[in-house]
């Protein structure tokens, strides 16, 4: 994975970076409404997010990056209720290692909502950072959501941003970095009932 240096709930970032935030966000959600015209029976989700994180330089070939996403789940359901994830808030731990030449591979796990109703998934993908394909997967909830499972496609985009109140100082412990991006998944699947107002796991 070739990630770029080119932010997050609580956060504070340079305008020209939270200008491309938007702009990214704007494109991406274009997009999801353009495919919806033809795949009305899906789920679709669109998350922004940004982390603050640490970039680790493991050799001349390898680097590694572990994050916080902090992101917001955005869903779009083709029976135009509220879909029962929609505007949830998205944490998710996360690591990136990055290999010269390579591929670069992605995990971490997400939790969806506050308070005693929540998802936790598993977040995977391999490839570009652009074009990162992998997958979501619901493993585990509480309340409402408890015995959630499902799996679905994913794709997330990510971008490493420069911290230069550190003047990118390197030391045995890592360079302070922050990073941003989005997550895309065009459908949801779940084993969760929505139909009736108060969400239930079949």
């Amino acid at each position: 994975m070739m990630i770029h240096s080119t932010p997050v709930i609580n956060g504070s970032y340079k305008k020209g970076t939270i200008s491309i935030a938007l702009l990214t966000a704007i494109l991406v959600l274009s997009l999801i409404g353009t495919a919806q015209a033809n795949d009305s029976d899906k789920t679709k989700v669109i998350s922004s997010w940004r982390s603050d994180g640490t970039l680790y330089s493991m050799s001349d070939e390898m680097k590694f990056y572990a994050g916080f996403m902090k992101g917001t789940f955005f869903v779009k359901h083709n029976t135009g209720k509220a879909h029962y994830t929609h505007a949830a808030l998205m944490n998710c731990p996360f690591s990136v290692q990055i290999s010269k030449g390579q591929k670069g591979v992605l995990q971490g796990m997400c939790k969806l909502g506050s308070g005693d109703n929540t998802a936790n998934a598993k977040i995977s993908c391999t490839g570009e950072k652009e074009n990162c394909l992998g997958k979501w997967v619901f493993t585990s909830g509480t309340g409402n959501f408890k015995g959630i499972q499902g799996e679905s496609p994913m794709k997330i985009r990510v971008d490493l941003i420069q911290d230069k109140s550190t003047n990118n100082e390197t030391s045995s412990l890592g360079r302070k970095t922050g990073s941003s991006g989005y997550l895309v998944i065009k459908n949801l699947r779940d084993n969760v009932d929505g139909s009736q107002g108060t969400p239930r796991v079949n």
